[in-house]
């Protein structure tokens, strides 16, 4: 328990950013691999 909490510390704010961005373009990259071999 206590060691999430560092963890989460630790990464906190321009870290956490960075993270949450770079899911979100893999997210989005995976999204469109997805339209296109549906289509």
């Amino acid at each position: 328990m206590g060691t999430s909490i560092s963890i989460s510390v630790y990464l906190n704010n321009e870290e956490l950013d960075k993270f949450i961005k770079r899911r979100d373009e893999i997210t989005e990259m995976a999204r469109k691999v997805v339209k296109k071999e549906v289509e």
